[in-house]
Parts: structure tokens; C-alpha cells; sequence
């Protein structure tokens, strides 16, 4: 069956992403849920234009997922900031080292380019960091500390 990749537009499709987020950061990776789920995390800030998020589906199952937002929460459509923050990116524990993750950031720099925005930032756990240097991302700043996990700010600029 071939991988769907589309922006979330449902209630369900919202339940699943969530769903794999909690297996990936809150079971796996010990992040407490308070950090882990927000406001973005509704499907009235998708509707409100607030945020983007991505699944990646094969066969009804979950396999990836991310989401996008401006760093002033405003909305993304009328946001004058240059770019996006792309935040979340999980990918279910069997289909890791697949392209999965591959496919739902190449759907991020889409959707981001058709918006109008020339730059991606985010922040990477370090055991990440070659897999977003490998797409792209140059990383900035020193490492800190978010939920307890090393990060460091990437940035990529998008163009058609």
C-alpha cells in the first residue's frame, strides 16, 4: 500500500497523531504529558489557522507525524514572520530508518513554501541532529535542555 501524507483534518486523524505522540515522547522518551500536548494540539487551532499538522498513514495506521506553527501563535496566513517552527516530528518505533521521517519534513518544506515562508527552524534532540543535517538543517546555538532531552535549534531555508 502506498504512504498517504496529508495535513490533519480530523478529529480521528488529530486522536491518532496524538496518540503516536504520546507512545513516542511521553512512553518512550519519558516526557511528562503536560509538556508533551498543548493548545496547538486541538482541532480548533487547525480550524483557527494556528497550526499545521502532518500525518503519514499507511493503511488507517499512523506511521509519522509533525506539526508546524509561527513562533507568535498568531495565524499562519496572515503571520508576517518569515518562518515556521516545526515541532513534534515522531515516527512510529517500526517504521524508523524507513524514509518515513524523511517524507513528513519533505511535506513540511511543501506546505511551507506553498504558504509563502523561505524558513524552517526547530528544535532537534541531539540523537536527531544528523537526520535533519541530512535534509538540510544547519544548527545554531549551544545545546539545552527541554523536557529533560538535549536540543539544539536547526534552521533551513525553503525555496520552490
Amino acid at each position: 500500500m502506498p504512504i498517504f501524507i496529508d495535513t490533519v483534518k480530523t478529529q480521528n486523524d488529530l486522536d491518532a497523531i496524538l496518540d503516536l505522540r504520546s507512545v513516542v515522547f511521553i512512553d518512550e522518551q519519558l516526557v511528562p504529558e503536560e509538556e508533551e500536548i498543548d493548545e496547538l494540539d486541538t482541532l480548533q487551532s487547525i480550524v483557527d489557522d494556528k497550526v499545521i499538522h502532518i500525518v503519514a498513514k499507511e493503511n488507517n495506521k499512523v506511521l509519522g507525524t509533525a506539526r508546524m506553527f509561527v513562533e507568535s501563535r498568531t495565524t499562519i496566513s496572515s503571520s508576517r514572520e518569515t518562518h515556521l517552527h516545526v515541532g513534534r516530528v515522531a515516527v512510529d518505533s517500526d517504521s524508523r530508518k524507513t524514509g518515513i521521517g524523511r517524507l513528513v519534513m519533505d511535506k513540511c518544506h511543501q506546505l511551507a513554501i506553498e504558504r509563502g515562508y523561505s524558513m524552517l527552524t526547530l528544535s532537534a534532540q541531539v540523537q536527531a541532529l544528523g537526520f535533519y543535517e541530512r535534509l538540510g538543517y544547519q544548527a545554531r546555538g549551544r545545546i539545552y535542555l527541554d523536557a529533560g532531552i538535549e536540543h539544539r535549534d536547526m534552521d533551513i531555508k525553503v525555496t520552490n
